[in-house]
């Protein structure tokens, strides 16, 4: 009768019957299957061990009784261990659609765990829109305290975060000193599944939803809980609880979007899809097609493609495209869909998630990986137990072909290289120059950053290493180093005083040991004066003139500057000067000769032409003078 009337609903269907809790052990071991029918009442394995069995083997399967004797307390107890509808056997017409229902709401849920899934590699972006949930929410630990909850909830219980974080939920919530009877949370702790729970508080109805949250290896650590205001709803809904109450608690808790297509009209439309949109949901069902939200550039892909949902020609409704909210702003919207009866009509059955920020994430990986593969710098990437995997074509072209062991290939010291891994195998960085080998063989010094790349959770996702090729550089700095030594040699030993001027400030910021020696003063005390310090006030306007035609290039040569030595007394030299940038500063380099004797030869001869002339002009005779040529030199009249 059961197998009649399932092919009666149009299902192709592969049946078969266990009668034993092992056989039907084997039976779910073997084979997929897609729903359990069990009877109640079987003299050797009833409706309810068969419940274990598909409990224990822990798949999200539609489990169905039908029975001819089970009253309305059994059928209650038999909903919560578990089952997810029973029949009457005199109304076994239902069994098709129920089973058709129960399909395609183990397909939703399905669905929920790959979209929970990926909420928490999204929980950026979920932490920043928690506060703005229609819904109570708070987060749960495994010892049932709260760690988080949104504003809506402190509104509820009325108290602020501070004295709601740390405290049981149920205090907060229930006022109670331990869990009430039924509590989805500790049900959902034990079955780590979602569970529920229609409660009233305060004089009004709330749909409390508890979901675990479990990593990656399954383990819990922690739960979800949510808290939803269906005073008004449940008035209008009581004769439909049983059989819309699990989908109206998902969709109006869910934190993503729901929706529901009939006639090209929105009919349904969760909180989460108006929010999304920037729509009330009055505004969004019976008056707007989802068409209306679609990007016009996307639309004929949306519309081909939800066709052929309706036409059953695809069996999967995956789609990315992108949307227009009401203030005209686009977002990335990826929507699954089902072929669905709705109120007795086709329709299409749908969620939503806004992946904008996944979408502007890929873009920026993309953006990155570009920058990565053009950068000058060799980057390479390893897995987090140190294999090589990836290098750029900077690391290509000087390195090479390295292997998947780098410090035994690319280091010249293989301990250096194992070094550097075990620092960032074990979550540390590590920066500083070693020696590689090139992709010739050379010998190469490298800058190298290491580190490893982690996760929110400081899980190890990979190693990264930078490396800058400063080969080039270390040799232009050993002979920029052998430069400056044979410089500052010449700039020690040098017989011509070398001082050197600011030009902006006119104060001395370097002198030699020959300048020290031509003015009296040391280094130290050169270096605190200026250059109007070193010479007679009185020759200040033409040293300075000179001073700035030097700095000009307008000359070189400045003779005979009078310079004012320490002990008050002037020499002269004769400044050879030009202006060259030093230390990021323009200054004038002068070479000082010290000309002083040959300044006093000079004079002295000059005196004595003086005073042969006076002589001469004072004889009384007259005096010719002649050259070994016999040419006039001079004559007196």
């Amino acid at each position: 009768i059961v197998v009649r009337e399932i092919r009666r609903g149009g299902f192709d269907l592969t049946w078969k019957r266990v009668d034993t809790a092992e056989t039907m052990r084997a039976a779910l071991d073997t084979e997929p299957w897609d729903a359990v029918v069990a009877d109640y009442r079987m003299p050797n394995f009833d409706g309810l061990a068969a419940l274990r069995v598909l409990q224990e083997k822990g798949l999200d399967i539609p489990f169905i009784i039908a029975s001819g004797t089970i009253g309305e307390e059994t059928a209650v107890a038999v909903m919560k261990a578990g089952a997810h509808d029973y029949l009457m056997k005199d109304r076994l017409a239902r069994l098709a659609p129920t089973i058709d229902r129960e399909l395609r709401d183990a397909a939703v849920r399905r669905e929920k765990r790959r979209l929970e899934e990926g909420m928490r590699e999204a929980a950026r972006q979920w932490r920043t829109t928690f506060d703005a949930m229609n819904d109570a929410v708070c987060l749960i630990d495994k010892d049932l305290r709260i760690v988080r909850c949104n504003r809506l909830f402190c509104n509820l219980v009325g108290k602020p975060w501070g004295k709601i974080l740390g405290q049981t939920y149920y205090s907060i919530v229930h006022g109670c000193a331990a869990p009430i009877a039924d509590c989805p949370v500790v049900r959902a702790r034990e079955s780590r599944h979602h569970e529920s729970l229609l409660l009233e508080m305060k004089g009004r109805w709330w749909a409390l939803a508890a979901d675990p949250v479990l990593d990656d290896a399954g383990q819990l650590t922690g739960l979800v809980q949510v808290l939803v205001d269906v005073t008004e709803q449940r008035a209008a809904e009581v004769a439909l609880r049983k059989s819309e109450e699990k989908f109206r608690l998902l969709s109006e808790s869910a934190i993503i979007g729901i929706y529901i297509i009939q006639d090209a009209k929105i009919a349904y439309a969760n909180p989460n899809i108006a929010k999304m949109f920037g729509y009330s949901q009055e505004e969004l069902i019976g008056n707007l097609t989802l068409m209306d939200a679609i990007h016009p550039e996307d639309r004929l892909t949306v519309m081909r493609k939800s066709q052929e949902r309706l036409e059953g020609k695809t069996e999967k409704g995956g789609l990315v495209y992108r949307a227009i909210k009401k203030d005209g702003s686009t977002i990335y919207i990826e929507a699954y869909s089902v072929l669905v009866d709705y109120e007795g009509r086709q329709a299409l059955m749908g969620t939503l998630i806004d992946v904008t920020e996944r979408k502007q994430a890929e873009e920026k990986l993309r953006f990155f990986a570009l920058a990565v593969e053009s950068s000058s710098d060799a980057i390479g990437m390893s897995t987090p137990d140190g294999k090589h995997y990836y290098q750029n074509k900077a690391f290509d072209d000087l390195f090479g072909v390295v292997g998947e062991n780098p410090p035994a290939t690319l280091y010249v010291d293989e301990q250096v290289g194992r070094e550097v891994f075990r620092a960032i195998i074990g979550g540390d960085s590590w920066t500083g120059e070693v020696k590689m080998r090139g992709k010739a063989g050379e010998l190469l010094d490298v800058f190298l950053r290491a580190y490893a790349i982690k996760d929110d959770i400081e899980r190890i996702l990979g190693l990264a290493g930078v490396h800058t090729d400063i080969t080039d550089r270390k040799r232009t700095e050993a002979e920029l180093r052998e430069s400056e030594i044979r410089y500052r040699t010449l700039f020690q030993a040098s017989s011509d005083g070398i001082l050197i001027a600011d030009l902006e400030t006119k104060n001395f910021r370097y002198a030699n040991p020959a300048a020290c020696r031509l003015l009296g003063y040391s280094v130290t005390e050169l270096t605190t004066m200026d250059v109007a310090a070193i010479h007679p006030k009185t020759d200040l306007p033409l040293v300075m003139a000179e001073f700035e035609a030097q700095a000009r290039g307008d000359k070189t040569l400045a003779a005979d500057l009078p310079c004012l030595r320490k002990d008050g007394t002037i020499v002269y030299a004769d400044v050879i000067a030009g202006a060259m940038t030093i230390d990021d500063r323009a200054c004038n380099v002068g070479f000082f000769r010290d000309n002083t004797e040959r300044k006093q030869a000079e004079q002295k001869l000059l005196n004595l032409m003086q005073q042969r002339e006076l002589i001469l002009s004072s004889a009384a005779e007259g005096i010719l003078g002649l050259d070994s040529q016999g040419n006039h030199t001079f004559i007196n009249i």
